[in-house]
């Protein structure tokens, strides 16, 4: 029985208790709303009753989802953290690492330089041995 059509049997309902002053009547009114109520009663426990399992497991699988989604959620905000710390960390190798590679590149030119200055040397040896 939808909202509408409660709705309209009550009304009616109303009309007749109001039209009549009979109590034979009343109570004949009485006893048949009493009865649809028990109806209507038994028609929503066993709607209850048919779907309560499966409700239930619904909220069991909800309640899981939103466990597994909370649990992930930290996990995400753990690693962001860790992400962050790892940033700050190859920040600090980057400079060193931009040191090192500097200071290589001195070597290389002094390296390049004392080669240069042996191979004078050697030049110079070669033209005072062969005087």
């Amino acid at each position: 029985m939808d909202p509408s059509e409660s709705q309209s049997l009550l009304m009616q309902v109303i009309r007749l208790l109001s039209a009549t002053g009979e109590n034979d009547q009343r109570e004949k009114e009485k006893i048949k709303l009493e009865r649809s109520y028990r109806e209507t009663d038994a028609r929503v426990d066993k709607y209850v009753n048919k779907y309560a399992d499966t409700f239930e497991e619904s909220m069991k699988a909800y309640s899981d989802a939103m466990s597994r989604v909370s649990e992930t959620l930290e996990k995400i905000r753990d690693v962001r953290s860790q992400l962050s710390s790892c940033r700050v960390k190859l920040r600090y190798k980057h400079d060193e690492l931009r040191r090192l590679w500097e200071e290589s590149q001195e070597h290389e030119t002094m390296c390049k330089i004392l080669n240069d200055i042996q191979e004078l040397k050697d030049v110079n040896d070669e033209l005072l041995g062969g005087k």
